[in-house]
């Protein structure tokens, strides 16, 4: 009960953020506002004397990841691809396709020789230092776009950051789930879980969400004022771009 009480109020609080700077007319960022209120309740936490429930409604920050990686994630893919202009994406998708895959990987690599260079005292192998490094190399420039779309700042910039993203998240997918079984151990051919890895999630999940697209399309477009079944429709091929 307190989970869904405290995903309540992180949206009511972000839209009284939203309302105070425009009311105030007050030249903040709207994310980093969001960010410098969201570091003053988390502070708070800590002052057990000052609010003694306060912890029973901030456990939202520790919630499974895998609720984040299938219930949140989809549906935030879902909405910036879903508000994508094409036509901007495909001037700019030699770019965003160097920096969402090459730069993926070059990041990675690099993560892991610098986990291996100075973080010795945890005494990672290089396959553990590069799941490490295919977990924290994904971006998420949600306030960076937010921030430059407020600033009226290029298009194609916007794009090509917001398009990096979107791409970049499905090759970080990959590099984890290759890693993770390297680092467990339970891959004897490894050439061969490497590639069945690399077509069920690299051409397996793009082929399904394609498909489900066009079908939700097909099936949206039999379909005239009727809301409700438009919802239903959509929320079903949110979670299709992850699905393997």
């Amino acid at each position: 009960m307190n989970f869904f009480l405290s995903l309540f109020l992180i949206i009511a609080w972000g839209a009284f953020v939203r309302t105070v700077l425009r009311i105030l007319n007050i030249s903040v960022p709207y994310t980093v506002a969001l960010m410098l209120t969201g570091l003053g309740f988390g502070a708070l936490t800590r002052i057990e004397s000052f609010c003694p429930f306060w912890s029973s409604y901030t456990k939202i920050a520790r919630m499974p990841p895998k609720i984040i990686l299938y219930i949140f994630l989809p549906a935030l893919v879902f909405e910036s691809a879903f508000n994508m202009k094409v036509h901007v994406f495909l001037r700019s998708a030699y770019q965003i396709l160097v920096v969402a895959l090459p730069g993926m990987v070059i990041s990675t690599v690099f993560t892991a020789l610098i986990c291996k260079a100075f973080m010795a005292t945890y005494k990672w192998s290089f396959i553990v230092s590069m799941l490490y490094g295919s977990i924290i190399s994904a971006t998420d420039p949600v306030a960076v776009v937010s921030i430059l779309r407020e600033l009226g700042t290029s298009e194609s910039l916007g794009m090509m950051i917001e398009g990096e993203s979107l791409l970049n998240d499905g090759v970080a997918i990959l590099f984890y789930e290759i890693f993770a079984e390297l680092a467990k151990g339970e891959v004897s051919d490894i050439a061969a879980s490497v590639s069945i890895k690399l077509v069920k999630i690299s051409l397996g999940g793009p082929a399904l969400g394609f498909a489900m697209g066009k079908l939700a399309v097909l099936w949206l477009s039999a379909i005239f004022n009727d809301a409700r079944k438009r919802l239903l429709i959509s929320i079903p091929s949110l979670s299709s771009p992850l699905a393997p």
